[in-house]
């Protein structure tokens, strides 16, 4: 997976989009522990954004208040898939994103090539799902009439 240049990335997330399917979390063949679920947005005319998928991938918790909630906006252009937009919830305490110069910790956000933290105080591991993915979908612009069904 390869980033999106922000510029390019704040473009599409300041598209309207629209996820009206519900999501249905699976388990990972590849990855004990995690469900996920991914949708085609739409435009506002109904038409299928092309290459743009959204998804959530969940992570089972071994630990009480140990969490990883991952949702996203990625685009697939020529074979690559780029993100372009993230939210990740992981513990106030635990390292969840690590490069030269911008360690992070618990809750970030990625918009396109750029990891920024986020504000604590609006997410947490103890977030209900329904509420983390509400939160994603307010920060990417996306209107999300669905549900999410856990397995």
């Amino acid at each position: 997976m390869a980033d999106l240049p922000r510029a390019q990335a704040e473009v599409l997330i300041a598209m309207s989009k629209y996820v009206g399917s519900d999501l249905h979390l699976q388990p990972r063949r590849n990855h004990a522990g995690y469900t996920s679920a991914s949708a085609r947005p739409d435009d506002m005319f109904g038409a299928t954004i092309p290459g743009l998928t959204v998804e959530l991938e969940l992570k089972a918790p071994s630990l009480i208040d140990a969490c990883k909630n991952i949702a996203s906006i990625y685009l697939s252009r020529h074979g690559v898939k780029y993100r372009v937009y993230q939210l990740e919830v992981q513990p106030a305490a635990k390292r969840s994103h690590n490069e030269p110069g911008n360690t992070l910790y618990g809750p970030h956000q990625h918009i396109g090539d750029c990891a920024l933290e986020y504000d604590h105080s609006k997410v947490s591991c103890s977030t209900p799902i329904d509420d983390f993915f509400r939160l994603f979908c307010a920060e990417a612009n996306i209107t999300f009439t669905g549900k999410i069904v856990l397995p």
